[in-house]
């Protein structure tokens, strides 16, 4: 996949990503992992201002890319 490809689709995902959020920028993303089976997915962990974490949500990546 070439850098242009790569950074059209990252930019998919944040924006993909921001919805899931709600517009919070206190998440950071991990991933994609792939399972035993195959599959995809991304990990999103939201955080207060405390550092302690909030809120785990699993996405799979092909929803997340649609």
């Amino acid at each position: 996949m070439d850098v242009q490809k790569k950074q059209t689709l990252h930019e998919h995902c944040q924006s993909r990503i921001d919805e899931f959020m709600k517009g919070d920028d206190s998440y950071k993303v991990y991933g994609p992992y792939e399972r035993k089976d195959g599959r995809k997915h991304v990990i999103i962990i939201n955080k207060d201002d405390q550092g302690k974490e909030t809120d785990r949500r699993t996405i799979s990546y092909p929803k997340l890319i649609a």
